[in-house]
């Protein structure tokens, strides 16, 4: 759900209800989401937190005391966990900027990520309205490459700084020689049938970037269902790389925001009620089989029940 902070600018509740922990600031703010690898035990061991490892980026230690020239003590820091997820986000936004905060859809889409890790380990991924990365980090542990898109200079910046950030976690599943490249962040317009691929201009497509777009057999996408507009452009661009490539299955989070509005005075979801129209349209083609997955899945990363998560699949029917 999201806090209405001022007239036309929200905060997601991620930010609001204190989920995990960060620095609380409108601009340049940053939250830390701890992945308990416990949760599942076919994990490698080497991907299960260990107790040593439980501490936070910000604890310190004094237990070598060190000075400087002046006298003043040098703190020596522990070592960053590497099952800690650091994301830099903005706190509250206009509805056209939310894709800089992270929401409750992402949380449960990551959850779902880590649960089913060995069905993503041989996949290329695509990831629609990417936001601030944090899918795509928690996809790169398993997956075998990850495509991250949005569009808006602003929030491309943001995600290809957070991914660089996240390398510890995701590396150490990844053998090249590069490890960190398997992770790209790329603009993708939902209106735009044509990729920008001027390698001048940044986040634009290389040829190679082309071949792993054609390699893709894994959608994901998460909270993208707040205006009628942005989900008609959403399905129509779905559509269109599910016909394209490889046989895909898109799987994404959404939460239905419920809201009273005087001209039906009653609590509805309007937006809510279209996407299910899409879902029902696509259906009557016959070209997909759509369902509703559970959303009771474990949380490696904590993130409250509610009932207005939902998780869904849709699969291209090859013919």
């Amino acid at each position: 759900m999201a806090t209405e902070v001022d007239k036309g600018r929200v905060l997601s509740d991620v930010h609001v209800t204190g989920i995990t922990e960060g620095n609380r600031q409108e601009r340049g703010s940053f939250t830390r989401f701890v992945v308990n690898y416990q949760a599942d035990e076919s994990r490698p061991e080497g991907n299960k937190v260990r107790e040593k490892d439980r501490q936070t980026d910000i604890d310190v230690t004094l237990t070598d005391v060190m000075t400087d020239e002046d006298g003043d003590l040098i703190l020596t820091r522990k070592q960053k966990t590497k099952n800690v997820i650091t994301i830099a986000h903005a706190m509250q936004t206009s509805l056209q900027d939310v894709g800089m905060q992270v929401w409750m859809g992402c949380l449960l889409l990551c959850n779902f990520i880590l649960s089913n890790h060995q069905r993503f380990e041989s996949s290329t991924v695509l990831e629609l309205g990417g936001g601030t990365g944090l899918a795509s980090i928690v996809m790169a542990t398993t997956a075998r490459f990850v495509i991250c898109t949005d569009i808006g200079k602003d929030v491309l910046e943001m995600c290809q700084s957070n991914i660089q950030a996240n390398t510890h976690i995701y590396n150490r599943r990844c053998h090249e020689a590069e490890p960190d490249k398997h992770v790209i962040v790329r603009e993708l317009d939902w209106t735009d049938s044509v990729l920008k691929t001027d390698e001048s201009i940044p986040f634009s497509w290389s040829q190679n970037d082309l071949k792993h777009l054609a390699d893709v057999d894994v959608i994901i996408a998460a909270d993208v269902i707040y205006s009628n507009d942005l989900t008609d452009a959403f399905f129509m661009k779905l559509q269109d790389l599910m016909k394209t490539g490889k046989q895909k299955t898109c799987f994404f989070a959404t939460e239905r925001r419920l809201n009273f509005t005087l001209s039906d005075l009653e609590v509805t979801c309007k937006e809510y009620d279209h996407f299910r129209e899409w879902l029902q349209r696509l259906e009557a083609t016959s070209d997909y089989l759509i369902k509703q997955l559970d959303s009771e899945i474990p949380h490696f990363i904590h993130c409250p029940q509610s009932r207005y998560l939902e998780l869904w699949e849709i699969q291209s029917i090859s013919l």
